[in-house]
C-alpha cells in the first residue's frame, strides 16, 4: 500500500472544496479494507468486552438500569417514577433487558455493540476524505478515546445517541458530496432519532446548520439551492421531533417537568455572568483535559472556518459554546457528541505530514503522543475489579422481602437487590437534589405512604453528595433519627453506606 499525503487543498472560487491527491486514487481493494476494518473491530471488541461486570459502581448508570427494570415489570417512566431521561433511550433498554433478562451484562454488551456500530460510521465518515488507512486510523482513535471507551461499556444514553449523530453526520457530508436533498433529509430524521435518545444531539445537527449558514455566506450565487438543501434537513428533524416531543407532553403526565423541567430548573438562581463563566470555564477545561487531540484538530477546522476545506465536521467544535448559556451543572460527558469529529480532524492536520519525506517521522510520533496515554489508561480502567457492591445487595436483601420498598442514594444497589424503591427515589442524583426537585419533605411523605423499609444513604465526605446534600437535609435526618435505626455502615469503594431499617419494622 503506497503512502500519500491527505491531499492538495484547492480554494474554489466561491466555495470551500477538499481536492484528493491522485495518489488517493491507489486505495486497496475492497477484500482488504473490510478484512482490515473486521480484524480491528475484532481486537478492539475483544477489548470492550473485557470484565464487564468486574466493576458495578456507576451511580448513572445505576439509575438506568433500575429504571428500565421497572418498565420491564410494567411501571411507566413519568407516571411511576421520576425519570429525566429521553424517551428512546428508556424504552429501547427495556426491550431489550425483556428479551435478554435483569442482568448487568446484557446491558452493557448492547452499550459495546453500538459503540462498535459508531466506530464502523466513524471509518464510513472518514474514508471521504482521508482514504481507507486514515479511516482506519480514525476509527481506532475513536475507540481509544478515554471517554468512548468508559460509557461506551455503560448501560447510559451516550452509546446510543452517539450511533446516530454520527449517522447523521455521514449522511449529512453525503448530501454535500452528492448533492442530493434525499440524503439530507433522512440526515435530519436521524438528528431526530438522536435528540429523541437525548436531548443534546441537537447541538450535532445545529453544527450542520451552522456550515450550511457558512457555505451560504461564502457563494451566495448558490443561496437557493443552499436553501432548499437546508429545508430539507431541518423540516424533516422538525417533524419527526417536533411531533414525538408534543406528544409525550400533551399526553404523558410527568414528561415535561421529568426530562425538560429538571434540567431548567438546575442552577436558576445564577446570574448570567456566573452562568457565562461558568460554561466558558466548562469548554476550555475541556479543551485541556483532551489538548492533544484538541490543538492537532485545530488546524484542519482552521482551514474549513476560514472557507479553504469543506469539512462539516468542523461545524461541529463551535456548538460547545452552546453550554456558556446552560445554566445547569455541567460534565465532560455532555462533549461526547464531539469525540467522532476531533479524531478525524486530528488525522486530518496531520496526515500532509506523511507524504514529506524528512518530516514523515513526526506523523507517527503524534499518533502515538495521543493515542498511546489513552490505551494505558484504557488498560488500567479495564482491570478495575470490585465484590463489595455484591455484598451490599445481599446484605439489603437479608434485611428486607422482595415486597419491601428500598430508597437508596445509588439505584444500581435496588437493581440488583431487586428491591423497588418510590417515584422519587427513582432518580436521586447530585442534579436532581441540587435543583430542589427531590428535597427530605417529599422523601418523608413516600416513606410513610409506601411503609417504606430502608434506607442506604452515602455518608463518605469525599463521595457523599447526594441525599446529605438534600436543602433540607437537617429535616430528613431528624425524620431518620426518629422512625429508623442505624444497622450498619458499611463501605464500597470509597463510599461509606449507613443502613437505616424502620424501626417497626421487626
Amino acid at each position: 500500500m503506497k503512502n500519500y499525503p491527505l491531499a492538495r487543498f484547492k480554494r474554489k472560487r466561491g466555495d470551500m472544496d477538499l481536492i484528493p491527491s491522485k495518489t488517493l486514487q491507489s486505495r486497496p481493494g475492497s477484500g482488504f479494507v473490510w478484512t482490515s476494518l473486521i480484524l480491528v473491530l475484532l481486537c478492539l471488541g475483544v477489548f470492550y468486552l473485557r470484565g464487564l461486570d468486574a466493576w458495578l459502581i456507576n451511580d448513572d448508570e445505576g439509575s438506568f438500569l433500575y429504571q428500565v427494570w421497572r418498565m420491564s415489570e410494567g411501571e411507566a417512566p413519568y407516571q411511576d417514577f421520576l425519570s429525566s431521561r429521553d424517551p428512546l433511550f428508556l424504552y429501547s433498554g427495556a426491550i431489550w433487558m425483556q428479551l435478554w433478562g435483569v442482568s448487568i451484562v446484557p446491558m452493557r454488551g448492547l452499550a459495546v455493540c453500538l459503540t462498535l456500530g459508531t466506530a464502523v460510521l466513524v471509518f464510513l465518515l472518514a474514508q471521504q476524505t482521508l482514504g481507507t488507512d486514515g479511516a482506519l486510523l480514525s476509527m481506532m482513535a475513536f475507540l481509544l478515546h478515554p471517554e468512548i471507551f468508559r460509557y461506551g461499556r455503560a448501560f447510559q444514553p451516550e452509546p446510543f445517541y452517539l450511533f446516530f449523530v454520527v449517522l447523521g453526520l455521514y449522511l449529512f457530508t453525503l448530501s454535500q458530496s452528492r448533492k442530493s436533498y434525499v440524503y439530507a433529509a433522512f440526515a435530519g430524521l436521524v438528528f431526530a432519532l438522536a435528540t429523541l435518545y437525548k436531548l443534546l444531539s441537537i447541538l450535532a445537527f445545529g453544527g450542520c446548520v451552522l456550515f450550511l449558514l457558512a457555505k451560504a455566506w461564502r457563494n451566495r450565487s448558490a443561496l437557493r439551492q443552499v436553501i432548499v438543501e437546508g429545508l430539507w434537513l431541518v423540516v424533516s428533524f422538525g417533524i419527526v421531533f417536533g411531533v414525538v416531543m408534543i406528544a409525550f407532553i400533551l399526553w404523558v403526565p410527568g414528561f415535561y417537568e421529568g426530562v425538560i423541567g429538571l434540567n431548567l430548573a438546575q442552577g436558576s438562581d445564577l446570574s448570567l455572568f456566573q452562568v457565562l463563566s461558568k460554561g466558558l470555564l466548562f469548554v476550555v477545561g475541556y479543551g485541556l483535559s483532551f489538548a492533544p487531540l484538541v490543538l492537532l484538530a485545530l488546524p484542519a477546522a482552521w482551514q474549513a472556518w476560514a472557507g479553504r476545506l469543506r469539512l462539516p465536521l468542523a461545524w461541529q467544535l463551535p456548538t460547545a459554546f452552546a453550554f456558556t448559556i446552560l445554566s445547569r451543572a455541567l460534565f465532560p460527558r455532555l462533549l461526547y457528541y464531539l469525540v467522532p469529529s476531533l479524531v478525524i480532524l486530528f488525522i486530518i492536520s496531520i496526515r500532509p505530514l506523511r507524504g514529506l519525506e524528512h518530516y514523515k517521522h513526526f506523523y507517527y510520533l503524534l499518533i502515538g503522543v495521543v493515542l498511546i496515554p489513552w490505551a494505558v489508561y484504557n488498560a488500567q480502567w479495564s482491570t478495575l475489579s470490585e465484590d463489595s457492591t455484591l455484598e451490599v445487595v445481599r446484605y439489603i436483601q437479608a434485611a428486607t422481602g422482595p415486597q419491601d420498598y428500598v430508597i437508596s442514594d445509588y439505584q444500581e444497589l435496588n437493581f440488583h437487590a431487586r428491591r423497588a424503591s418510590t417515584y422519587f427515589g427513582a432518580e436521586i442524583s447530585y442534579v436532581i437534589v441540587d435543583g430542589g426537585t427531590i428535597t427530605g419533605e417529599k422523601l418523608i411523605a413516600e416513606i410513610e405512604a409506601l411503609d417504606v423499609q430502608l434506607i442506604v444513604m452515602d455518608i463518605a465526605p469525599e463521595e457523599g453528595h447526594q441525599l446529605i446534600r438534600l436543602n433540607d437535609y437537617e429535616v430528613f435526618q431528624a425524620y431518620l433519627d426518629s422512625h429508623f435505626v442505624l444497622l450498619d455502615v458499611l463501605p464500597r469503594s470509597t463510599q461509606r453506606l449507613a443502613i437505616y431499617r424502620k424501626l417497626d419494622s421487626e
